[in-house]
């Protein structure tokens, strides 16, 4: 394929297309609701002080949190999409079109009955932006630094490893599914934690919920050893490494759920611990067998079936059938259907935290496809095989208990391939063949 390919055609406007694409998706997050209300002068300009001077609440922490998440989107939409050149140039450019667009959300919700202006948002904002834009060019110079280096899959493992596990660590500090605070939970994280360790124990969970959270940990600790042997370490020493940082991230991540009012299980710290060392251990055990048996596309093929098995499993946990209509019926509402209005809803920190765990979950698809895509032709085919397991994933949400079919997660989930993809384009890596034949299409 040659280099030019994203740049030529139909495709020339792409980078713009992103743009105005997540300038709508934060015009969908910040004024959806808005209620306008036309103000005096009087009112206005109370408003505008009161913006000037917020008070500082619990929840302007997980406002925060969430503005930098939806920001730091904008800032590494923009620098993926800029001059290769002028990368570093495109930081700067991101952070102050990320202020302006906060500046001009703000200035919206001055004007809003159901809203509220403050000058903490636009800090977070532009904040996030600039952060989205650090990491973005910090990802783009690592990967094509990594081109030449030696690789498993045509692509570099540390964007597995890195995406994986951030997302694998969200889950230990803020899990998905067992949202719990403890009894009495208030004030600072000092007092948190203090009733968390009177309240630290073994947990109740049985061996199932255990044998879940191994199986969530064990590809982060297999990506790692894979990213470690690809740098250079023996397989022996990369194990012992994942191994050794996997339990200590485990523990000091299960008493940092504690600083926010969560029990501290030390059961679920032991699945968690397991599950990181078993990881490293297959991969250590097993990736040197693989490398010299499976060769050419059948490498990434195999990669691309386990990966999307893994995300059966996030998806689809904790895996009970749902029988009540009721509930069925709930997921064609309309905050299910339409963009971004069930996340709106939400105000606490496990929503902000599934918004970044169901990107970088897909992050490392999309980059897989770049390189080894289904199909070489055609409009996103490289990306398309992505969208299509995220929509299958959360359309199978309808059937499983305590799980609902959102819209939202689409978009969340299938912005994460397409940053994955757009990662490794931008890098300067090509596919090296398709993974389907073009006769047979198996």
């Amino acid at each position: 394929m040659r280099s030019t390919d994203v740049k030529s055609g139909p495709a020339s406007h792409w980078r713009l297309w992103v743009r105005v694409g997540y300038v709508a998706v934060i015009g969908l997050a910040t004024l959806s609701n808005l209620g306008f209300e036309a103000v005096g002068a009087a009112e206005l300009t109370r408003r505008l002080g009161a913006a000037l001077s917020p008070s500082v609440t619990p929840h302007d922490a997980v406002d925060g949190l969430r503005n930098l998440l939806l920001f730091a989107g904008w800032g590494l939409a923009w620098c993926m999409t800029a001059p290769d050149t002028r990368l570093g140039r495109a930081i700067v450019m991101a952070t102050i079109t990320g202020m302006l667009l906060s500046a001009g959300v703000e200035s919206a919700q001055l004007f809003s009955s159901q809203r509220y202006a403050s000058v903490l948002d636009l800090f977070t904002n532009t904040s996030g932006s600039f952060m989205g834009g650090v990491v973005a060019v910090g990802l783009l110079r690592a990967a094509r630094a990594a081109r030449s280096a030696r690789s498993f899959f045509g692509m570099p493992m540390f964007v597995f490893a890195a995406a994986y596990g951030t997302a694998a660590m969200l889950e230990i500090l803020l899990p998905g599914l067992r949202q719990e605070y403890l009894p009495g939970a208030a004030g600072g994280p000092l007092r948190r934690f203090q009733l968390a360790r009177d309240y630290m124990g073994w947990g109740s969970n049985g061996f199932a919920s255990s044998l879940l959270q191994i199986m969530l940990m064990l590809p982060a600790g297999a990506f790692a050893v894979a990213a470690l042997a690809e740098s250079g370490r023996s397989y022996t020493r990369a194990l012992a490494i994942t191994a050794a940082a996997g339990v200590v991230l485990a523990l000091v991540l299960e008493f940092l759920r504690g600083a926010t009012g969560q029990p501290v299980e030390l059961g679920i710290f032991t699945a968690h611990a397991i599950g990181f060392a078993a990881g490293a251990w297959l991969a250590a055990h097993w990736l040197p067998r693989l490398t010299r048996a499976v060769r050419g596309r059948s490498r990434p093929r195999m990669l691309i079936t386990a990966y999307a098995v893994i995300l059966l499993l996030w998806g689809w946990r904790p895996f009970g059938l749902r029988f009540d209509m009721a509930e069925l019926r709930q997921s064609f509402s309309a905050g299910h259907l339409m963009p971004l209005t069930a996340l709106a809803m939400k105000t606490d920190m496990f929503s902000a935290s599934d918004v970044a765990v169901s990107f970088l979950l897909n992050f490392p698809l999309g980059a897989l496809l770049a390189v080894w895509p289904l199909h070489r032709k055609g409009w996103l085919a490289h990306a398309w095989a992505g969208i299509w397991i995220v929509v299958f994933v959360e359309a199978g949400q309808l059937l499983v208990g305590a799980r609902f079919f959102d819209v939202t997660d689409i978009i969340i989930a299938s912005s994460g391939v397409l940053a994955g993809w757009a990662l490794m384009r931008r890098a300067g890596f090509r596919p090296y063949g398709q993974l389907l034949d073009r006769a047979t299409g198996s």
